[in-house]
């Protein structure tokens, strides 16, 4: 069964390639006919003309202007050979290895697969501490704009990967409060909240404990700490990655 696969995942590839081939051969027979056509049509306009200088000299310019564009299909046409070139060199596992690898960077960037590193591990909690009826307590307690900018100190400080509570910081996160609770990715979460992040963890630490920054603010009314770590893990965006708006833009502006 495993031969089988593999016979079908190679006969796949190669109706991908035969297909790509055949699209450019394509494209290049109808931009040298198209070429053809061009220049010939001058040639035909100037026979039918009057004597009249000023239109001899239009034919001319016009002449000179479907030349260059004779050149510039040219250089398409090789580029377009050596495109082919290139496909037909490769044989079907390192076009497979080719694609793997772009996909696994992309997941990667999208934060779409676990990751492993040194980095930091930051816990911030709600304070314990008896509270008297002048002080405000709402000082006393993590806030969702505190953990937006840790999570942008990180970031800023070269961090590659980060979650708060497990789940992983993308693109489109999105961080508020609800009541008592602060909301990361949709999903509820309290405290402690604990931010693990993957980067220079030197560089992540000074980030933030940078004279007046948020550690120093901070750490005088909630637990705040700040662990250097090695091998930590973290798990994969488990959200929606569905786009209702925007859409992917190809090479000639289409979009997709």
């Amino acid at each position: 069964m495993e031969q089988g696969a593999k016979r079908l995942s190679a006969k796949n590839v190669n109706k991908r390639k035969n297909a790509i081939l055949v699209s450019i051969s394509m494209v290049v027979f109808v931009l040298c006919f198209v070429s053809t056509l061009q220049v010939r049509s001058v040639y035909a306009n100037s026979k039918e003309t009057s004597p009249e200088l000023q239109r001899i000299e239009d034919l001319q310019q016009a002449l000179t202007q479907e030349q260059q564009k004779t050149v510039d299909l040219s250089s398409q046409l090789e580029q377009y050979k050596s495109e082919i070139q290139i496909l037909k060199s490769y044989d079907d596992n390192e076009v497979l290895k080719m694609l793997d690898d772009q996909l696994k960077k992309a997941q990667l960037f999208a934060g779409l697969t676990q990751v492993i590193g040194n980095g930091v591990v930051v816990t911030l909690n709600d304070s314990s501490l008896a509270l008297s009826e002048n002080v405000n307590s709402n000082n006393y307690i993590v806030h969702d704009y505190d953990l937006l900018r840790v999570v942008n100190i990180l970031l800023n400080g070269g961090a590659e990967a980060v979650s708060i509570n497990g789940e992983r910081v993308v693109v489109n996160t999105s961080i508020s409060c609800v009541g008592t609770v602060i909301l990361v990715n949709d999903v509820r979460l309290g405290p402690p909240y604990i931010i693990k992040a993957i980067g220079d963890p030197e560089i992540l630490t000074a980030s933030l404990k940078i004279k007046d920054g948020i550690y120093e603010i901070l750490k005088n009314y909630i637990p705040f700490t700040i662990e250097t770590k090695t091998d930590i893990v973290i798990s994969p965006y488990q959200g929606s990655q569905d786009y209702k708006y925007a859409k992917t833009v190809g090479e000639g502006g289409e979009t997709k």
